[in-house]
């Protein structure tokens, strides 16, 4: 038997009529594992060693994925291929104790069945530098977002988030509405 991780259950059905017996397709039902939600979790004072932990709300996808790959001869992780997906491959192949370095990395871009034997015929590695990206992002997000919602929920309104893109956006706005309020108005000909 083979089991193939994807990320949504809406995939697994047609995967599966595609692959046949001897193979069995299931949903991480997204990312698994988060980086720890205090702000002290990003490492700065650990050359960024983030500390990541899996998710509490993802117990009962965690628990599948752990009892379906039991027995399992191959598993094949078949997240999407982008950098949220190669993350969540990688923390699927964490979760199982698989090698990161070697662990099979099924991708397809059309739920075909032809893309889909194909990517189960020739998997590839997991791309560390998409994990590595993924992982830079969510640190980027917590370093901005805690540090500047907070400012946003007194000065502004609560429940507003400064991300890593609103930030700069919204600092582009500032600095426009700076300009137009320090325009003065001349006559020119």
């Amino acid at each position: 038997m083979s089991l193939v991780i994807v990320e949504s259950p809406a995939k697994c059905k047609k995967i599966q009529g595609f692959l046949g017996d001897g193979w069995t397709v299931i949903a991480s039902m997204g990312h698994i594992r988060a980086l720890e939600s205090e702000l002290d979790a990003i490492g700065l004072d650990r050359d960024f060693d983030a500390r990541f932990t899996f998710q509490k709300e993802k117990a009962k996808a965690i628990q599948q994925i752990k009892a379906s790959a039991k027995g399992m001869k191959e598993i094949y992780l078949a997240a999407d291929d982008d950098r949220e997906g190669e993350a969540i491959a990688y923390s699927v192949a964490l979760l199982l104790d698989l090698d990161p370095k070697k662990a099979k990395r099924s991708v397809f871009h059309e739920i075909t069945k032809a893309a889909v034997v194909k990517a189960v015929q020739e998997p590839r590695l997991l791309d560390m530098n998409k994990v590595d990206a993924q992982q830079a992002r969510s640190i980027l997000d917590m370093m901005v977002g805690f540090t500047i919602s907070p400012l946003l929920w007194t000065h502004v309104g609560n429940a507003l988030s400064a991300g890593r893109c609103q930030t700069p956006a919204l600092r582009l706005v500032v600095e426009r509405e700076r300009q137009i309020s320090g325009f003065t108005s001349e006559t020119s000909w």
